[in-house]
This record gives C-alpha cells, sequence and structure tokens, in this order.
C-alpha cells in the first residue's frame, strides 16, 4: 500500500476535512474514555461487531474538538478491521503512522 492509499484510508475515517457522522449518543462510554485520555495516548475499544465501536470513537473525537482539548489534525482513527489491512503487519501500522505524521500533522503547519 502506497502512501496516498493510506491517505485515502484515513482522510475518510477520521475529522480533518469534514464533521464525523456519530450515530447514537453514549454518553457514558465517551466520558469514560476522555478521562482516560487525559492520562493516556492511545486507547484501544474492543467489541463484537456492529456494537458501535467506531462510533464511540467518532464521539469521543468530536468532544475532544469541541471542548478545544485537540484539533481536527491532531487525533487519528484506524480501523484494524478496515479489508485494506487484513495483512496487517507492524511495519504497515508504522508506515500508516508517518504518513498521518507527515501528510497531516505537519500538513497543518504549512497551510495555517
Amino acid at each position: 500500500m502506497d502512501e496516498n492509499e493510506f491517505l485515502s484510508m484515513m482522510v475518510e475515517r477520521n475529522a480533518w476535512r469534514k464533521p464525523l457522522e456519530t450515530g447514537k449518543p453514549r454518553e457514558a462510554y465517551t466520558e469514560y474514555i476522555t478521562r482516560l485520555l487525559e492520562n493516556v495516548r492511545i486507547v484501544a475499544i474492543t467489541g463484537i461487531r456492529r456494537a458501535g465501536k467506531s462510533f464511540i470513537a467518532r464521539q469521543v473525537v468530536n468532544n475532544l474538538i469541541k471542548l478545544g482539548k485537540y484539533e481536527p489534525e491532531d487525533t487519528l482513527i484506524i480501523r484494524l478491521d478496515d479489508e485494506r489491512l487484513l495483512t496487517l503487519e507492524y511495519d504497515i501500522l508504522l508506515k500508516l503512522y508517518q504518513t498521518y505524521l507527515d501528510n497531516v500533522k505537519t500538513g497543518k503547519k504549512k497551510r495555517s
């Protein structure tokens, strides 16, 4: 997978260009995860398929942006069940994250 494919995959799942669809509010989960993020940088949300994990992640991101704690470009959601990541290996995750850093995080500074 090349850098453009990584970017395409990340743009469709993150709030960098447009607000995220967040579904039914799940305040108990989002408040808990928001509190967790005061002490850690990464939170993994696990559970059965179609339980609302992605919507909870989007709700947390939207809340953090609304509270002014982060800019949209400071957040990154990666869905590990994406079919483009079926052969998921550590080096692919590193390349995905480096693509984010090079094109989104630093790109924010260039656009300002």
